[in-house]
């Protein structure tokens, strides 16, 4: 008798055990996604902190002060900033003016062409195929008044941009200490096997921010390259916004490459053509060649995974979530290997024993 209520009160202590950590979890959950902003801020300072730490180690193994060390990787890369700043944003911004205001001629532009192309179909295919398009496209003009609330926008990004700054430079400096304040929770046996893991996140993370900036660069030359070749102007803009759309997973290449594509078309109708074959090109090179060479080599991420990942995140999260899914994906993906499954072979080992 007295052992069934031992029992018992061991399962209802279990029970409720268990009950309190699923409430944990559940309200867990909900505060993260109530500071997700946060979050994120805190994850991009992460990434830019893991892509950066390649640069300051050599210094801090030839005898430099850590602080040092982070200062002149940051000042050196503040001074790159500012150079091209002073190169290329006087440029940039000119040529971005003139493509407002001549959006509205281009949009005419390409609505004359596409009514040309549609005219020459039988029937009333083309008309009906074109009046179908034309309220498509009407929408476009008004929705330029938008363009109103971009000063926000940017300045907005800036303030988040000097953020994620500030707090990689902070994590770098204090990554010492920060980490053995951690360690702290664990048991003496298991911190090595932690730091282990942790390094390895982390230089999957840095390979991951340097490899994106790699192809994000190679994409924008190459843009740039090809419109200037085939005569398609407004290549400053056009090419920047290739080289910013390529950290979107899937969907990127295609944000920029429509407008480029349509306005190319409004130069001539070969123009259009041998422009669309160049940003196609250029989508094959990258999601052939340089995405398996750089990427996928260094986070040894499946390709499925990976748009698994980019699909979740981007539904979660929206573009931001499509921008963090890869590196999430990978640090899980180290979690997993490195952290559960051992657990789970102990276990199994000492339930065979």
């Amino acid at each position: 008798m007295t052992t069934e209520r031992g029992e018992r009160r061991l399962t209802g202590e279990s029970a409720l055990r268990w009950g309190l950590i699923w409430l944990g979890i559940v309200l867990a959950v909900l505060l993260a996604w109530q500071l997700r902003q946060v979050l994120v801020l805190a994850f991009l300072a992460v990434l830019v902190a893991a892509g950066l730490y390649r640069l300051i180690s050599p210094l801090e193994r030839r005898g430099v002060p850590g602080i040092v060390a982070v200062l002149v990787v940051y000042l050196a890369l503040l001074a790159v900033v500012a150079l091209l700043i002073w190169i290329v944003v006087p440029p940039l911004v000119e040529q971005l003016v003139e493509l407002v205001e001549n959006l509205p001629t281009f949009i005419s532009g390409a609505e004359a062409w596409l009514r040309q192309q549609m005219d020459a179909l039988p029937g009333d295919i083309g008309e009906e195929g074109f009046g179908q398009l034309q309220e498509q496209m009407g929408g476009v003009i008004p929705d330029l008044s938008a363009l109103a609330a971009v000063p926000i926008v940017v300045v907005s990004l800036l303030v988040n941009l000097v953020l994620v700054v500030f707090l990689s430079a902070m994590l770098l400096l204090e990554r010492d200490r920060l980490w053995n304040g951690m360690l702290a929770y664990l048991r003496p046996k298991r911190r090595d096997r932690a730091t282990e893991v942790a390094q390895s996140a982390a230089d999957k993370l840095g390979a991951f921010v340097r490899g994106q900036l790699l192809m994000m660069t190679i994409i924008g030359i190459g843009t740039a390259l090809g419109m200037f070749v085939l005569g398609v102007p407004f290549v400053l803009p056009l090419s920047f916004l290739a080289f910013l759309t390529e950290a979107i997973p899937i969907v990127g290449p295609f944000i920029s490459g429509i407008p480029i594509i349509l306005i190319a078309f409004t130069q001539d109708l070969w123009t259009g053509i041998f422009m669309t074959a160049w940003v196609v090109g250029l989508q094959q090179l990258e999601g052939l060649v340089l995405a398996p060479i750089i990427q996928n080599k260094a986070l040894k991420l499946s390709p499925v995974v990976i748009l698994l990942g980019v699909v979740a995140g981007g539904t979660l999260a929206g573009v931001i979530g499509a921008l963090i899914a890869i590196p999430l994906v990978a640090v899980a993906q180290v979690i997993l290997s490195e952290v559960v499954l051992p657990l789970r072979r102990e276990s199994w080992s000492e339930a065979a024993d």
